[in-house]
């Protein structure tokens, strides 16, 4: 005996109204089921659709952030070196940023100078420069001297070498 049978077997001993139960109850949990399986699909649905919006929301934000970063890009142009020797170039920089040279040294590949301002950003601006001109710098000390007679309130002193 399979289990088919015995089921339509004990089906057909059943009154009606019990009958009735049955198959409303096996309805009931079908469509139940049917409904768990959609909620699921619908969640899995809304969860995708937040995650591309989310997606896009980061593009749009990226998108928007390539001017600043363009912005930044650094406008070296190593021309100034091409044309001038080392000792020209540093003496026109300092000058340029309105520094004053207090000592250089100049070695095979390395460069060694103290220069005094009034402002530090000053000769962060030298650093800049001096970077775009193929100056590596190794070494640098930022001191705010304290001389009240100068108006050169900060000393540097670079350690540099040559790119090539």
């Amino acid at each position: 005996m399979s289990f088919r049978s015995v089921a339509a077997r004990l089906f057909k001993r059943l009154e009606l109204r019990d009958k009735r139960a049955l198959i409303i109850g096996c309805g009931v949990l079908a469509a139940t089921a049917l409904l768990m399986l959609l909620e699921s699909l619908w969640q899995s649905h809304v969860n995708m659709n937040r995650e591309i919006s989310d997606r896009k929301t980061d593009l749009e934000w990226i998108g928007q952030q390539v001017p600043i970063v363009t912005s930044l890009q650094t406008s070296c142009n190593r021309k100034a070196q091409d044309r001038m020797a080392q000792r020209a170039l540093l003496t026109m920089l300092i000058r340029r940023n309105q520094l004053q040279l207090d000592r250089v040294d100049f070695g095979e590949r390395s460069i060694e100078l103290t220069v005094s301002s009034g402002n530090s950003n000053d000769i962060l601006r030298l650093v800049e420069q001096l970077a775009c001109e193929g100056l590596i710098l190794t070494e640098l000390d930022i001191e705010k001297v304290s001389k009240p007679a100068e108006s050169h309130d900060y000393q540097a002193d670079l350690a540099l070498i040559s790119e090539t």
